[in-house]
């Protein structure tokens, strides 16, 4: 499947994103620790995760070209 590493990606970058909007805020502060010890992991996978993205999409065009000659 050659959309794991984009969903990877996705859920990597996202749970940074709401990590970074979650703490400093009041509302949240029980979870300050908690997501300052999340936060750094997870954007290194996201971060970590983009060459595969990369080498996914290269993958695909290789693999149409190549359809494309076919047809």
């Amino acid at each position: 499947m050659p959309y794991h590493s984009l969903l990877s990606w996705q859920g990597a970058a996202l749970g940074t994103m709401v990590g970074q909007m979650t703490f400093g805020k009041r509302q949240w502060e029980a979870l300050d620790a908690t997501m300052r010890r999340l936060i750094p992991p997870l954007h290194q996978a996201a971060v970590s995760l983009l060459p595969a993205i990369d080498a996914d999409t290269a993958a695909f065009n290789a693999y149409m070209v190549r359809r494309r000659a076919i047809v």
